[in-house]
Parts: structure tokens; C-alpha cells; sequence
């Protein structure tokens, strides 16, 4: 009886031994540095959602770009995708997909409001962000034009050389540009361009990749090891 138990008792730990190594899986992935190999249960997730989760954490989502079909194509692609990513249910991933979407939704609309004022659509400048000293600026001169615009072009030029190595040099071309028959069109494209949207940028809803995201990733796993690394 004592050895028929003891057989039971070999065969299940056996048997739990197996689903155990079972359910552990590995999962490949690397950064800039180095590939790993992590473990993970495979009844909490998928690979599926650990691919999805890790393109999340990776944040590699840009629209900026000088082309407007081109800002439309990848504004719909990217948001398509994220929305669709399988990731893993945790509130940390949910959070920052919420983060990242609405990032692209306001950088989208400002990029179109930028392509709109180019065609001379300037009022829509006036709606964002008015309450930054420096946004109202910019953009009140663009949506005026005239003396308005120059003295903002001015005032833009004497910021940038504050931090430039070669004032001199922005200020010769201002004053190149002052002088200019196209003066109105250079100075607002200037203004636009470094003054209004550089402005804008700041409010805008930036995610810190700061490399919590790929933290938080690696606690999904039971143990990441590393399987090599370039040499720096």
C-alpha cells in the first residue's frame, strides 16, 4: 500500500512538473543595447499580446512630417494599429495607450492647423493654446500679418540667438529677410515654422519615454535574461 502511494505521489508531482515546465514559455525581444530571453505563464498571456504590449512600450509612433497626405496616412495607420493592439490586461498598458492616442489625435490637429495656415487659413491659430503668452503671440502676428508679423519675426530672431552659436549670423539673415520683396512670406514662414510651433509643441501632450515603459514590460516576465549585448 506505502509503495502504491508512493508511486501515486512520484506521478503526480511528475505530472504537475510537466504543466508547470508547460505553461512556462520564453519570449524574445531587445532594445537599442541588447536581445533578451524572458519567461513567462502562458495562461496570463499570449505571445500575441506580449508582441502588441512590447510595440506599445517601445513608443515609436511619429507623425511629424512636412507632407499633408502623407501626416493623413500615417495619423489614420498609426491610431489603427494601436487601437487594434492585443495587449496584455494590466491598467499601467491600458493607461499608456490612452496616452499615446491621445497624443497623436492633438499632434494631428495641430499639424493640420499648421497646413491650413499655410494656405492662408490663419484664424484657427487663434484657438489653441492662447492662454501661453508666446502662442498668442505668434499667433496673433501670423493671423495679422503686416507690421505685426515683422516685430514677431524680430522678436523670434532675438530669442534664437540667445542660444545660438553664431547670433550673428540669424541676424544677418533677418535682416536679409527684412529687406526682402518677400518679406511678409519669408517672416511667416519663419514665425510659423520656429516661433508658433516650436510654442505649440511644448503644450502638446508629450509622453516621457524615459524607459519605465520597458520596466514595467520586464515585470510581465518571471525572469529576463540577457543573451547578448553590442559593444558600446
Amino acid at each position: 500500500m506505502s509503495k502504491l502511494f508512493f508511486q501515486f505521489l512520484v506521478g503526480l508531482l511528475l505530472t504537475f512538473s510537466w504543466q508547470v515546465n508547460a505553461q512556462e514559455k520564453s519570449f524574445l525581444f531587445e532594445d537599442e543595447l541588447c536581445r533578451y530571453e524572458a519567461f513567462y505563464d502562458s495562461t496570463k498571456y499570449s505571445e500575441k499580446q506580449l508582441n502588441d504590449t512590447f510595440k506599445l512600450a517601445q513608443g515609436y509612433f511619429n507623425i511629424y512630417t512636412e507632407d499633408e497626405q502623407q501626416l493623413d496616412d500615417t495619423y489614420k495607420l498609426s491610431k489603427k494599429e494601436i487601437l487594434g493592439f492585443q495587449i496584455v490586461k494590466n491598467p499601467y498598458f491600458n493607461t499608456l495607450r490612452d496616452s499615446i492616442v491621445q497624443f497623436l489625435d492633438w499632434t494631428y490637429r495641430i499639424k493640420k492647423i499648421e497646413f491650413a495656415a499655410r494656405k492662408g487659413k490663419t484664424k484657427d491659430l487663434l484657438k489653441y493654446f492662447q492662454k501661453n503668452s508666446t502662442v498668442k503671440l505668434y499667433s496673433e502676428a501670423l493671423h495679422k500679418g503686416g507690421d505685426d508679423l515683422m516685430k514677431a519675426y524680430e522678436h523670434l530672431t532675438k530669442e534664437q540667438m540667445k542660444n545660438n552659436a553664431a547670433p550673428e549670423v540669424l541676424w544677418n539673415e533677418y535682416v536679409k529677410n527684412s529687406k526682402s520683396g518677400q518679406a511678409q512670406q519669408l517672416a511667416f514662414e519663419q514665425v510659423l515654422s520656429y516661433g508658433w510651433w516650436n510654442a505649440v509643441n511644448h503644450e502638446l501632450p508629450h509622453i516621457n519615454m524615459d524607459g519605465s515603459q520597458m520596466e514595467e514590460f520586464q515585470k510581465l516576465f518571471s525572469r529576463v535574461e540577457t543573451i547578448d549585448c553590442d559593444e558600446i
